[in-house]
């Protein structure tokens, strides 16, 4: 997949107005398979909602496009040397590889965690929004994370509504990188 991209970039693709379909592909792949792990992991909750996975899904689309834009743009700047000279394909591979390794290795490893975690909440809330007939509150419980974030513990035991509008930005994982 890289390949081609690599290819078509240096081919005179558009990288300003389009999106390269391998590099989107493969990022959204990889953050549709964390949102099927996070369902599977929920399994206990009962039967998935279709439509909320629908949602995620199109959510890990819009970040799909936008992290493939950057990348390829990235790869476009190294088509010419620092002489300011073209680079033959073998050149500008050799000189993607960096590129390549952060965007679809190091951040894709952490993006998929980070899908993970916040679809499995995004999953767990739904369901108890199913039961707030019954259960009408939710309260924010202390992290059991190895390392949990201390700006959360002030919302340690805070009991509110499912319905307010509070839990649409305080949630736990909802800060990039939060393992609560």
């Amino acid at each position: 997949l890289v390949e081609r991209a690599l290819r078509r970039i240096q081919g005179g693709f558009d990288v300003q107005r389009q999106v390269d379909p391998d590099l989107f592909a493969q990022a959204a792949a990889v953050l549709n398979q964390a949102v099927d792990k996070a369902v599977a992991m929920s399994v206990k909750w009962g039967e998935p909602d279709r439509a909320f996975i629908s949602e995620l899904r199109h959510n890990n689309a819009l970040f799909a496009a936008f992290k493939a834009h950057r990348e390829q743009n990235d790869l476009a700047r190294l088509l010419v040397d620092p002489d300011g000279r073209p680079r033959g394909f073998d050149s500008f591979r050799k000189a993607a590889e960096h590129i390549v390794r952060e965007y679809n290795v190091n951040w894709l490893q952490t993006e998929y965690a980070a899908a993970v975690r916040t679809a499995r909440t995004a999953v767990r809330f739904k369901r108890y929004e199913q039961d707030s007939d019954l259960f009408p509150n939710a309260e924010w419980l202390p992290s059991r994370a190895a390392e949990p974030r201390v700006a959360h513990r002030k919302y340690y035991h805070t009991v509110r509504s499912l319905s307010d509008p509070w839990w649409e930005t305080h949630f736990p994982g909802c800060v990039w990188g939060c393992q609560c």
